[in-house]
């Protein structure tokens, strides 16, 4: 008469050993997330040297290279998001297309504010209020965390809900992504300087933010949508929520 053998202990429920299958498609989605954040980093920079370093005029054209980075993104995010059946996928795409735009404005009103100074910005303080100037001022400080949120809101709305921890690391990584570039851009000695816009017109920071949402999309291992529940599902749950 055989027996069962046990289940493997794991760490309070929350590890399991990874399927080569899984493990798979987990490294091309990571490998894919990796070029894509560098690629469209190194877009980004080619664009800017090719109209100059110099001065302010980088703020005062339009950047072709951040719709070839969104769409380098959404690509890899068609890709790899774990949202079933593809109307709903392409639903989802059109949706994060439109809210990206929409954000997209949000932040660069919120980055004027922020970086705007010398006697324009005196007689924008004055034309505004006090006040609500410096309350746009410091807007950037609730759109940077508030991204990878309403990212997670958009994925969840579709089925595709990220973890607790996923959320967590997306946090993490949009927060800290300002000092770790400016870090970085003294650490080369970078020209410039090591300042918070310049990890803008570097390049440094876009990566990370790249990589901040993107980890919001990988299934590692979740249950996807429209899975029967049953117990080799519910093993092979991933990481806890």
């Amino acid at each position: 008469m055989g027996h069962e053998r046990p289940s493997r202990p794991t760490s309070g429920g929350c590890l399991r050993a990874w399927a080569p299958s899984e493990m798979k498609r987990l490294t091309l989605a990571l490998s894919g997330l990796v070029g894509v954040a560098i690629l469209a980093a190194v877009v980004w920079r080619v664009e800017l040297e090719v109209h100059g370093w110099g001065g302010l005029d980088w703020i005062e054209y339009f950047h072709w290279a951040i719709p070839a980075g969104a769409l380098m993104f959404m690509v890899w995010l068609a890709v790899v998001v774990p949202i079933p059946g593809a109307v709903d996928r392409a639903v989802f795409l059109l949706a994060t297309a439109l809210a990206a735009v929409v954000w997209h404005g949000v932040a660069m009103f919120a980055l004027y504010f922020h970086f705007n100074t010398g006697p324009g910005a005196f007689v924008e303080m004055i034309l505004t209020g006090e006040t609500r100037y410096n309350i746009y001022a410091k807007l950037i400080y609730v759109v940077v965390p508030l991204t990878p949120v309403v990212f997670a809101i958009l994925l969840s709305v579709f089925g595709a809900r990220p973890s607790v921890w996923q959320l967590t690391v997306s946090l993490a990584v949009y927060v800290l992504a300002c000092p770790v570039s400016i870090a970085l851009l003294d650490l080369v000695g970078h020209r410039g300087g090591a300042d918070a816009i310049h990890t803008i017109k570097s390049g440094f920071i876009i990566p990370f933010l790249i990589a901040g949402l993107a980890i919001l999309a990988v299934d590692f291992g979740r249950r996807r949508q429209g899975q029967q529940a049953n117990p080799a599902h519910t093993e092979a749950a991933g990481p806890c929520h």
